[in-house]
Formats: C-alpha cells, sequence, structure tokens
C-alpha cells in the first residue's frame, strides 16, 4: 500500500462515466468538407454537462449550433462539424461553478480517442494535431458561487491539413487543495471535438 510521505502528493482523476456516454460534451472535428465561413449559429436550449455533484462541481455547455447542425441533437452537446482545410470556426462554452465556493477554473484542450467504441479524453493538455488546431480566449477563470463565465473556441484547419478524423477534449477542471494525507482531487468535465 502507497502511503504518500509529506513530500509527495497523490493526484486522484474523477472522471464520471460522462466520457464514456452520450452525456459527456465533447467535440469532433474534420480537416474536411466544408462549413462555409460566418456560417449561421442557432443558439438553443443546450443541456448542461457536469461533474462530481460536491462542493467542486463544475458543468460546461455548449451556448450554440451551426444552423445547418441544428437538427442533429449530437450537435446539441459536441463540436461535430467539418471544416476544410484552409477554415476555420469559432464556438462557445458556457462553463459554470456549481458548488457553493468561489472556484479557480483551469480550461483546456487534449486529445482523444476511440477505444473499444468509447470516446475517451486523454487526460491533462495531451497534445495531438487536431488540438494545436485549437485556442480558447481564456485558459483559466475565478467563479465565485454559483457563476458562469462564457470561453471561445476557435478551430483553425490549416491549409496543409490531409482530410480525416481528429478527436480532442475541451476540459473544465477544479482540483481541490492538498489533504492531510497528501491527496488531489480533480474533477473535469469537457465538450468533444
Amino acid at each position: 500500500m502507497f502511503t504518500p510521505q509529506p513530500s509527495h502528493t497523490l493526484l486522484v482523476s474523477i472522471r464520471s462515466n460522462l466520457l464514456r456516454g452520450l452525456a459527456l460534451a465533447v467535440v469532433t472535428a474534420f480537416a474536411f468538407a466544408a462549413s462555409p465561413p460566418g456560417a449561421a449559429l442557432a443558439v438553443t436550449a443546450v443541456p448542461l454537462v457536469s461533474a462530481a455533484a460536491n462542493s467542486d462541481s463544475v458543468g460546461i455547455r455548449l451556448t450554440e449550433v451551426s444552423a445547418d447542425l441544428a437538427n442533429d441533437p449530437r450537435a446539441q452537446l459536441y463540436v461535430i462539424d467539418r471544416v476544410a482545410p484552409g477554415q476555420s470556426i469559432s464556438r462557445t462554452v458556457e462553463i459554470s461553478n456549481l458548488g457553493g465556493g468561489s472556484k479557480a477554473v483551469a480550461c483546456y484542450v487534449s486529445a482523444a480517442h476511440i477505444l473499444d467504441g468509447a470516446f475517451m479524453g486523454d487526460e491533462g493538455a495531451t497534445p495531438n494535431e487536431l488540438t494545436s488546431w485549437i485556442s480558447l480566449n481564456k485558459s483559466s477563470l475565478s467563479l465565485s458561487p454559483q457563476a458562469k463565465s462564457k470561453v471561445s473556441v476557435t478551430i483553425k484547419v490549416p491549409a496543409d491539413a490531409v482530410a480525416g478524423e481528429r478527436y480532442g477534449v475541451i476540459w473544465a477542471e477544479v482540483r481541490s487543495g492538498v489533504s492531510d494525507s497528501g491527496i488531489v482531487a480533480e474533477n473535469r468535465v469537457g465538450i468533444r471535438i
């Protein structure tokens, strides 16, 4: 049995089963087909995805979908647009502090992959080709209890991109302080790319 020493910290990652189910808002980006520049966005009631129903709860949701995907229920939860090489799309996510105390929330993108038919977001800011095409206008938020903040996401596919599917996740993450036993709890929710 591992007993943390005072100089050691054990990070416990709490990734609810949202990663394996449709409830996780995650983004799938394609480097082919066309989503016209400046394509219209439809603002809809997009569900909130949250993790850890405790004092460290955080939620995330898309605030709009492209008009041409408004009838696709997946577009309510994920960024599933097809983006032509040399083109870009922008989306907005809303991150919510669902707990009682103020929270420092880290916002970042990470690689993802399909494993045994399930979409799996990689831990931390794991890079891949898609993540190098994504920029967020905020990498951290300080949220008061029950507060919300919007983060702009831009996916710019290079002109020389090869056709194919790429997977990633936009993560919103909160961490607890180090406990007496040297454990840090990490709660994260995401939007599929």
